[in-house]
Order: C-alpha cells, then sequence, then structure tokens
C-alpha cells in the first residue's frame, strides 16, 4: 500500500502530492484522518515523548485518535495538552484560545495522520496561555512555561502512569531503522527534513 503524503500550508494553501500541484481554498476541510498531533521543532530538533507502557516502549510523537465529531485541530490541540500536562479534560475555551492566537507553521498529512508543525517559540506560548487557566498537572509542581521547564521538571516517576513519561529533543536526522523510535514518528520527520 502507498502511503500518500500530503502538505498544507497555512499562508499558501496549496496540494502536493505524487501528482502536480494544485491550489486549493485556504479554508479546507480534510477527509478520511482518523488522528492528528504536533510536531514541534527548530528544524534540528524536535519533541518528542516516551512511551513506556506499550508492550515494546519507544519514542514516539504527540498525538493521538480523534474524539467523535471534533476538528482535526482540536484533536490536535487537545492530545498535545493531554499528552505533555497528563490532563485529561483539556477545556474547550482553551483549545479555541490556543487554535486563534497560535497558529501552526504548516499543517501536513501523512496518510490518515494529519500534523500541525509548530516552533519551539509556539510551545512556550501556548504553555503560557494554559497556564493562565485554572488546570493542574500530576507531572509538574506548576504548569511549566519554557522548554527547558517542560523536559526537565517532569515528574517522570508519577504513579498515575501517563503515556508518556519522559520529554525529550531528538535530532531531526534521516533514520534507517531503530527498535526505540517509532516508525510513525521516523516517517513524520520526513516533513522537516
Amino acid at each position: 500500500m502507498t502511503t500518500i503524503f500530503t502538505q498544507f500550508w497555512k499562508t499558501k494553501a496549496c496540494l502536493t502530492s505524487i501528482t502536480p500541484q494544485i491550489t486549493i481554498p485556504e479554508f479546507i476541510t480534510i477527509d478520511n484522518w482518523d488522528a492528528a498531533g504536533s510536531i514541534f521543532t527548530d528544524s534540528n530538533h524536535m519533541l518528542a515523548g516516551y512511551q513506556p507502557n506499550k508492550s515494546f516502549p519507544y519514542i514516539c510523537g504527540i498525538g493521538g485518535s480523534s474524539n467523535t465529531s471534533e476538528s482535526y485541530m482540536t484533536t490536535i490541540l487537545r492530545e498535545t495538552i493531554e499528552e505533555l500536562l497528563n490532563i485529561d479534560e483539556v477545556p474547550t475555551g482553551l483549545i479555541q484560545t490556543i487554535e486563534t492566537t497560535i497558529p501552526p507553521q504548516k499543517i501536513v498529512q501523512n496518510g490518515t495522520y494529519i500534523i500541525a508543525m509548530y516552533s519551539f517559540e509556539d510551545l512556550e506560548k501556548m504553555l503560557r496561555k494554559i497556564k493562565a487557566y485554572p488546570l493542574k498537572s500530576n507531572l509538574y509542581k506548576t504548569i511549566p512555561t519554557t522548554l527547558t521547564e517542560l523536559i526537565l521538571k517532569r515528574n517522570v516517576n508519577h504513579p498515575s502512569k501517563p503515556e508518556i513519561s519522559h520529554l525529550a529533543l531528538i535530532p531531526v536526522i534521516n533514520y534507517k531503522s531503530t527498535n526505540i523510535i517509532s516508525k510513525y514518528l521516523i516517517d513524520d520527520m520526513k516533513f522537516i527534513i
């Protein structure tokens, strides 16, 4: 089965795939997707998480499956906040605030997975917006507001066994094959390299 890579840019809404480039409306509907997530990167490194509770633990991206009838942007932001901070119920108002004030650098589709690409500065803006809400994370004494705090002040041994225990910056390189990094994350890196 061939995976079709489709890219969407916020400012120049163009569709690129194996077929020639076609212009599409700026506000697009993406059909046939079932999961979504975020990539935070400076093009040299990206934020990734370690999932120790899998039958074969590995390093993965930030994201997951959609809930019924939510938009891909809602899935992206909900999953990002849930996985970064281990917060089960993300307020709709927070998702809307982030969606309207911190647009992704670009949005790409890899098969049925949608990815919003953000900078590390965008991540820190998101963290400040999250901190302004009355939320508590059981992985942090206070909601982090910097990338350094997000990675280094995380309680990686929390008894709640979060989906992602550790966060780390990993190099954006052309990985051949590895047992520790998810093949899906390696595949998604192609949009950065």
